[in-house]
This record gives structure tokens, C-alpha cells and sequence, in this order.
């Protein structure tokens, strides 16, 4: 069942003024991109063996994100790199430098064909009905969303300054009502996790899918 099939069914057309959609494991395959993302560390490896703490930290950065994500904390987009950098023993711009490289960037070429079937077709019977289009992830998505060739109305990531706190709090899907001037009652949040993104959702009030 590709994700036309899983969301269409639950979309209120006529009342629905927001879809939101989480980004990573919902708009594509994550298991597919992992294996992409292990057979390029692979040969990597072999060509620079002596790279390996740079995956080592890169373990640390996401464990890092997962365990402490719900912690008040100002300036996450800074204090994300610190984490993982006093575990590692290493400068915080080493690891902000390793994420924008294996967490940004090297991703991107295998987005297209993790993509998930039957997106095209979803995107476009929500927009033909007139209703907004906005995504949000706690890691930043304007460039997957490009490599995706999707386009969305609002983009935003819990390290965005207006945000500054990780899912589950709702106050990204909030933010994205108050701009986009639409109450909660009239947006639905799609997601992956429940954990993160249901729990988000039922925070805010927000009716919610999982796929």
C-alpha cells in the first residue's frame, strides 16, 4: 500500500484546511535510505579506515538528540553539537561539520529513490483541493524537500529560532497554525512515530495519522 492509499482515506476535503507532514520515514523509505546510507560508510571505510570516529560521532550526535529531546533548553540548534562533543572528547564545529556532511548532505543523493510511492499523487489532490501544504521535522528540510522535488507552503524544524524545542512538543504544529492563520481543529499532522509525532500532535490538540 503506497501513501496515497494509507492518508487519502482519512483527509477530510471539505473541512481540512492544513496537512503537515513529517519528513524523515514519512515523505520516503527510511529503512531504504539506511541501507544507501550503510553501503556508502562501507566503502568509505575501506577507502579511510582511520574515519571511523567520524561515524562514531555522528552515533553520538543522533543518540544524543533522541535521549535528550525532551529537555528546556535555549539555543538547541547550538546545544545539539555540544552534546554529542562532550561525550566525544572533540570541538563542537567537528561535529557540526560531520552532521551537515553524513546528516545533510551525503543523504540527498539517495532521497529520490527512497522516495515514497504514491507521493506525487497525494501532494497533488491535497493542493487541488485548496489546502496548504506544511512540513514539520526536528532536523532542517528545505534542501531534502528540493531533492525530493516536493514544494510545501511552510517548511519548519524544531532547531528554527521560533521553535526551539524537539517533538513531542507541540509547539512546532502550533507555530505552523498560528502563520498559516488556520485553527488546530482544521490541520492534520502525518508522521511516522508515534512517540514523537502522534504524541506532538496529541499535544496540540491536532487530529493525526502514523503511518
Amino acid at each position: 500500500m503506497d501513501i496515497f492509499e494509507q492518508i487519502d482515506p482519512y483527509i477530510n476535503y471539505s473541512k481540512t484546511k492544513v496537512v503537515i507532514f513529517d519528513v524523515d520515514g514519512t515523505l520516503y523509505n527510511q529503512q531504504k535510505l539506511r541501507f544507501y546510507m550503510l553501503k556508502h560508510i562501507f566503502f568509505y571505510l575501506l577507502k579511510h579506515p582511520l574515519k571511523l570516529k567520524e561515524i562514531r560521532i555522528i552515533n553520538e550526535f543522533r543518540k544524543q538528540r533522541e535521549t535528550r529531546s525532551g529537555e528546556k533548553i535555549e539555543n538547541i540548534e547550538a546545544a545539539q553539537y555540544l552534546w554529542a562533543a562532550e561525550k566525544c572528547n572533540v570541538n563542537p564545529d567537528l561535529v557540526k561539520e560531520l552532521v551537515n556532511k553524513w546528516i545533510y548532505e551525503i543523504p540527498l543523493r539517495y532521497l529520490k529513490k527512497c522516495r515514497q510511492t504514491g507521493l506525487n499523487r497525494l501532494f497533488k489532490k491535497i493542493k487541488n483541493n485548496g489546502i496548504k501544504i506544511a512540513i514539520y521535522s526536528d532536523y532542517p528540510s528545505r534542501k531534502k524537500l528540493n531533492a525530493l522535488n516536493l514544494r510545501a507552503d511552510l517548511i519548519v524544524s524544531s532547531t528554527d529560532i521560533e521553535i526551539d524545542v524537539f517533538k513531542p512538543n507541540p509547539k512546532g504544529l502550533k507555530y505552523i497554525a498560528d502563520t498559516l492563520k488556520q485553527s488546530i481543529s482544521d490541520c492534520m499532522f502525518i508522521g511516522d512515530r508515534q512517540d514523537k509525532d502522534g504524541v506532538c500532535a496529541l499535544n496540540a490538540g491536532m487530529l493525526y495519522v502514523i503511518l
